[in-house]
Order: structure tokens, then sequence, then C-alpha cells
């Protein structure tokens, strides 16, 4: 990451705040305006917990922030984002990776050439999943992305997946859960880009949360895939 920037931190973790308050609006379908205690929650990860999905919000270097006592000094600021997201309809979500672009504008020179971070146009991503699937003969794909940045090639192949076995709320049954919940996996050095990851699978996976058996494990990781042994 180079020398440390204040103003780079606290442009990541606007960012991630960002993202768990669209994940919540993703997940109820509309904006929500929270009471303290409940943005709390939708910052430690307890609000997504207990709509049983386990792993959104890790503890990771913008952590601290997120718990007692400094939690208390962004609730407000988080109170007025909530506010200004209501201007969005929430009951219509594509599934495109909504912050790839933004990642790569806000990192700097020396952090994207050292992370190798750039953007993929979904087109470009779209089309070298479904070619490299095609090279795949077995009715149990499954997919690892590296460096998986804000995760894009995890959104196509599992779009491309569902389609190919027609796996929808209408026609689901226990092997195409098993299938559609283990197809993909993703790996990211940066912690920024496995939130926004995590919060694009849940975008492309929403709709099959009622019909899943068990918790729901969002297989995207913050992890150095070059040294996989090395702790982050």
């Amino acid at each position: 990451y180079g020398a440390f920037s204040v103003d780079t931190y606290v442009n990541e973790f606007y960012l991630v705040t960002v993202a768990k308050v669209v994940c919540a609006n993703i997940l109820a379908g509309t904006s929500i305006i929270s009471a303290p205690n409940e943005i709390k929650q939708i910052l430690d990860g307890r609000y997504f917990t207990n709509q049983n999905i386990t792993n959104l919000v890790d503890y990771d270097y913008f952590g601290w922030l997120n718990n007692e006592p400094y939690c208390n000094s962004i609730i407000e600021s988080v109170s007025a984002m909530q506010r200004r997201l209501g201007a969005y309809d929430f009951s219509h979500i594509g599934e495109t990776d909504i912050f790839g672009k933004l990642l790569a504008q806000m990192a700097n020179t020396e952090h994207r050439l050292m992370l190798g971070q750039e953007f993929t146009p979904h087109w470009a991503a779209k089309e070298i999943v479904e070619f490299n699937l095609q090279q795949v003969h077995n009715d149990k794909p499954r997919v690892l992305d590296m460096c998986c940045g804000s995760g894009v090639f995890l959104i196509e192949t599992i779009k491309a997946i569902r389609n190919r076995f027609n796996i929808t709320q209408e026609h689901y049954s226990d092997e195409k859960d098993t299938l559609v919940f283990s197809c993909v996996m993703g790996f990211d050095i940066d912690p920024l880009a496995v939130v926004l990851a995590k919060v694009n699978w849940i975008m492309a996976m929403r709709d099959l949360f009622g019909n899943h058996n068990g918790n729901i494990v969002i297989p995207i990781y913050h992890a150095d895939s070059l040294f996989v042994a090395t702790p982050i």
C-alpha cells in the first residue's frame, strides 16, 4: 500500500459504510431509516447476521471504527446517508458490479500498480466467463477468482450458471441449491474490494435466500492468493 494516507483511509471507510447501508436497503427492498442501535448493527454486521448472512462484515482494518465508542461518532453521518439514499428505488436492483469503476477511480496510482487493480467492464467479463464455461463439461462447475476485486467475474459466473441450469425460485431443488451456493469463490488482498464483492454477490443471489438450506456464507475472503499461508 505504500505510505499510510489518512485521506485514502477515510475515503475507503466511507465507501465501505455506503456499501453496508446499500446492502441493508437491497435486502429490505426499500430504503430504510434506522434508529441508532440498528445503525450500529449495520456497521458491525449484526444486522446481516440476524438475516442469516454470517460473514458480510468481518473484522478488518476498518473494524475498530464500527465498535464502541468510535461508532457513536458516525451514527449521525450514517443516518444522513440513509436519508439521501431514500431518493433511490431499491425494489428493482440490477445484477451488475455497481462498485468496480468507483473502486478503480478511488485508488491512487501507486496503490493500483501495487495491487494490480483495474476495472473490467461487464461486457468483457461476460465474454470471458461464457468462453471459459464452454470448456467445462460437467454438471457441477466451480470457479475460483484469486484476485476478485469488486466481484465482476463472480457476478457474471453466477448469472451464467443460473442461466445454464435454470436456477430460479420457481425451479429450485436441493441439488441446485448446493450448486449455486458453491459455484464461485473469490479472494482479494484489498479489504475494501472484499466488502464490495460481497455486496455484489448478495445482489446476484438475494432472490434465492428464502429457498436456501442453512446459513448463508458468502464465499469471498480477504486473503493474499500468492501467499495463502501468510496472515493479513
